[in-house]
């Protein structure tokens, strides 16, 4: 569709639960079963477009940035400014929260769609096709993929992760951003879905991403685990960890959830990093505190991002049973 009149107010669109587009314009509120990318070449250039972002707007986010790429006025911001699951199923609450939305782009408010949200969204398109080797193609161009080769997280591992995220300003809490609790809780690392997950297979999307993440650690593990050196390797950091939980006298599954949590805080703030690496003189994610207990660690970490030559790529074949079995 083409709007004549760009009009004075953004071009609000947010995907429905039922797979349709919203869209609140100068005409009112609309409901479209329009394909996205038809509606996208559609979309007056002229037009201001704020677009509700999250895991089921990804082929939107996508097919918008195919026809107009990185437009100063289409911008993309959380779906937590909508506060509960109920409040997305309104769509004039949803575009009020959207025109309620103030907040600055490094905590979720609107920003930009750029190459790596773009990157991020054709994995996840990749991923619901049925064609994960497609979203291991464009792992190398994601900003985060340095932080996850450098613990040897399995390619489609970390591809399905960052597709499952797509931006981690989205997850940032607007007051305190340093804490990671939205995106832990995103991830479904709670200890009731956890340790249900040691006796059984995900049944739900976010037992899903939990047994996701706690794969994504636990399997480059398993791949090492007869090499008697992997304890001391910079690499092994949060083996390390895992370790020191089990001699303090945690449960393997308390360990466990705690380990992946740790790996989830880890991914979360070298993310962020990427996405600001010079913001106000000072790094997002400075290796020298995180890793302050193992300098080696700390300079292997910044040479592996430094030098992209160096990442190992790791895809060694490790079942879902056996990461389950190495926390049980």
């Amino acid at each position: 569709m083409k709007i004549d009149n760009p009009g004075t107010n953004p071009l609000r669109l947010a995907m429905a639960p039922d797979g349709r587009l919203w869209e609140e314009s100068d005409h009112g509120c609309l409901a479209h079963d329009l394909p996205l990318d038809a509606y996208a070449a559609g979309m007056d250039r002229r037009r201001a477009v704020h677009v509700l972002g999250g895991r089921d707007a990804a082929s939107l986010i996508r097919a918008i940035y195919d026809v107009h790429g990185e437009r100063e006025n289409i911008k993309v911001a959380t779906p937590a400014i909508c506060k509960t699951p109920e409040e997305r199923k309104r769509p004039e609450i949803v575009f009020g929260r959207m025109r309620q939305c103030l907040r600055p782009p490094s905590v979720g408010g609107w920003a930009t769609i750029q190459e790596p949200l773009y990157t991020a969204c054709r994995m996840a398109e990749a991923f619901d096709a049925g064609t994960p080797e497609g979203a291991t193609v464009l792992l190398s161009s994601h900003p985060a993929a340095a932080a996850l080769s450098f613990i040897g997280v399995r390619l489609q591992d970390a591809a399905r992760l960052l597709s499952h995220v797509l931006d981690p300003r989205w997850f940032v809490h607007p007051e305190q951003p340093n804490r990671v609790s939205r995106l832990r809780a995103y991830m479904g690392l709670h200890p009731r879905i956890f340790y249900q997950l040691l006796q059984r297979n995900p049944q739900t999307p976010v037992e899903e991403r939990c047994r996701l993440a706690m794969r994504a650690w636990v399997a480059p593990v398993l791949t090492r685990a007869d090499d008697a050196m992997y304890v001391v390797d910079p690499k092994a950091f949060l083996f390390r960890k895992y370790t020191a939980r089990r001699l303090r006298g945690m449960s393997m599954g308390e360990a466990g959830l705690r380990t992946t949590q740790s790996f989830i805080a880890y991914l979360f703030h070298s993310w962020l990093q990427a996405i600001y690496p010079t913001r106000g003189g000072e790094p997002l994610f400075d290796s020298q505190l995180y890793f302050k207990d193992e300098g080696a660690v700390a300079a292997a970490y910044d040479q592996h991002v430094k030098y992209p030559g160096a990442r190992a790529a790791t895809d060694q074949g490790v079942s879902e049973g056996d990461a389950t079995r190495a926390v049980q």
